[in-house]
């Protein structure tokens, strides 16, 4: 899209934020999950079919308004790093139990790896097969190794068999797949993060697209999840209709790293920047409530609340979060 054309859209794209993105900026991001106040003016000043009609609109698929989709937006246009190739190298791991520990973040490490652009969540029981030879090998020498926290790395074994489990359901293979790609940002973001450690999760996430500079930085993870969000609250509002398309995300993307430049703190910067985790939260939350705890979540999410006060419980992923690193690294990034 030409620079003049995105320029002669960009105030419309701010008032359609406006209107199906108030919980993007609550006043403050100590009491709201989801960023902050950038002074825009109440939703309802501006109505929904006038901001719309200057956006491109196109027909929503039946797929898209039952849930939060299941597609892999790419958040990349980079390829994946690839490390110095080394030597795929068996390990014998002689405990047990770190043994049995080590293959499930073989899972987990296969579930957040990158997709291809276009591409989809992988589909059979064997999620390590996204990873090479090289990357089984490095990372379970990692895992066994003297430079990894055996209690960190045993403590899958308390939530990782419910998970796969529940992510036989392909709409929540891809939900937990984008909850532990934020976790794992996280976790390499702290500084009580190893190198060796660090330099794991990298390999298995792929890189980190820096949207707009800051620390932490506002990511290309963070502006898609944004897009999801307002793109989803759209159809919601509007059965039928989406705003789901590349120019439009485009302008998202802009109007959203404005707002990042222009947060009056950091911690304001850094509830944007942590957006992926509570977005991921909200989609497995969504996807499995029922119709009248669905309904409590929208009117949360559209108040501005975020999951906060929700009273919709979700076992599963409460055990994920209190399990460590998680707790630890999610209890870091709002200080």
């Amino acid at each position: 899209m030409k620079q003049s054309a995105l320029r002669n859209l960009l105030p419309t794209t701010a008032i359609v934020l406006a209107a199906y993105l108030p919980v993007a900026f609550p006043v403050s991001s100590v009491a709201a999950d989801w960023g902050y106040d950038g002074g825009s003016g109440p939703a309802e000043e501006t109505p929904a079919d006038d901001a719309a009609g200057s956006v491109k609109e196109l027909d929503a698929t039946a797929g898209t308004l039952g849930g939060p989709s299941i597609e892999i937006k790419p958040v990349t246009r980079a390829a994946p790093a690839k490390p110095v190739a080394d030597r795929a190298v068996d390990v014998d791991i002689k405990d047990p139990r770190l043994k049995k520990a080590a293959e499930c973040w073989l899972q987990l490490y296969g579930l957040v790896a990158p997709i291809a652009k276009n591409g989809r969540l992988i589909e059979g029981d064997d999620l390590s097969a996204n990873l090479s030879p090289e990357q089984k090998s490095r990372f379970r020498s990692y895992l066994a190794g003297g430079q990894s926290n055996k209690n960190e790395v045993v403590a899958i074994l308390d939530y990782w068999p419910q998970v796969r489990d529940r992510i036989r359901d392909l709409d929540q293979r891809g939900n937990f797949r984008l909850l532990f790609r934020a976790l794992l940002r996280l976790k390499a973001r702290s500084k009580s993060t190893s190198e060796a450690e660090r330099q794991v999760i990298k390999d298995s996430l792929g890189p980190e697209v820096v949207a707009e500079p800051g620390d932490p930085p506002l990511t290309d993870e963070a502006v898609a999840a944004y897009a999801d969000m307002t793109c989803f609250l759209y159809e919601k509002k509007n059965p039928g209709r989406t705003v789901d398309a590349d120019d439009n995300r485009e302008l998202f993307s802009m109007v959203l790293k404005g707002k990042f430049r222009d947060a009056p703190s950091d911690r304001d910067r850094a509830a944007m920047a942590n957006f992926p985790l509570n977005w991921a939260k909200f989609r497995i939350l969504y996807t499995d409530a029922d119709e009248g705890d669905r309904d409590l979540l929208l009117r949360k999410l559209a108040n501005a609340s975020g999951t906060r006060n929700a009273t919709v419980a979700n076992q599963l992923l409460e055990k994920v979060l209190v399990s460590s690193p998680w707790k630890e690294v999610v209890l870091g990034a709002k200080k």
